[in-house]
């Protein structure tokens, strides 16, 4: 890679924040506080049902088939449906509570704060990232890397989710950054990289699977592997 790169856009959920991780123990905790835990006769799979429901509504929220009202709700109540009947209803406060405790969880990726400590003194650190401003903020500084970081762009913030080119472009302008001095680097290949192409802005691709990741500039196939970005940068 020529030594051209000035500004590092950089995804934040399962990129450098271990969401499954965090998100596994803030969920039992919510459904604790809220006496539902107990009614759980296999918790990892109760996790399973709803991580497969959230990511599903995630997808929709991206292509703004649906609000953010429906995501909140929805992903919890489909979830009821598959697995705990009784709890239906309960959507809404499981959703508030979870979000609660999901930012208190501080665990980074491998190799994540090493890389950002490192990074920081060369580069400006963007995190570009869908989610909830107070929850993304609230992780990032749990997590104590906010110091590491000059901008966050959360898509509450600009009114649209990655892949839209206007969360990049705001990423840009936000850093006063060329989109020939950036490179995006995530996990997703709709999020983060379609949305970077978009932009004519190089990608770092985390490949879960091959299908169609040829497209990014720089692909690393399995694992979030932040020694071998370093290597690349």
């Amino acid at each position: 890679m020529q030594n051209k790169i000035k500004t590092l856009l950089i995804d934040l959920d399962h990129t450098l924040w271990d969401f499954e991780t965090n998100s596994k123990i803030a969920l039992k905790e919510a459904l604790s506080m809220l006496d539902l835990l107990d009614q759980i006769e296999d918790y990892d799979y109760f996790f399973d049902v709803y991580e497969e429901i959230n990511t599903s509504y995630w997808a929709k929220y991206r292509k703004r088939e649906i609000d953010r009202d429906k995501l909140i709700i929805g992903r919890f109540e489909d979830t009821f449906e598959k697995v705990l009947p009784n709890a239906r209803g309960c959507g809404l406060r499981l959703n508030d509570v979870y979000l609660e405790c999901m930012p208190r969880q501080s665990k980074l990726l491998p190799g994540a704060l090493d890389f950002l400590k490192y990074a920081s003194k060369k580069y400006k650190i963007v995190l570009v990232t869908n989610g909830f401003r107070k929850v993304q903020w609230q992780k990032i500084y749990t997590s104590k890397i906010d110091q590491y970081v000059d901008h966050m762009v959360v898509s509450e913030d600009v009114g649209v989710p990655k892949p839209s080119p206007k969360i990049f472009q705001y990423a840009l302008s936000c850093a006063n950054a060329k989109r020939t001095e950036a490179i995006m680097i995530g996990d997703s290949f709709e999020a983060d990289v379609m949305g970077a192409i978009a932009m004519k802005i190089p990608t770092i691709y985390f490949a879960k699977q091959t299908k169609e990741s040829f497209e990014s500039d720089y692909l690393l196939t399995t694992t979030v592997d932040w020694d071998a970005i370093r290597n690349l940068l």
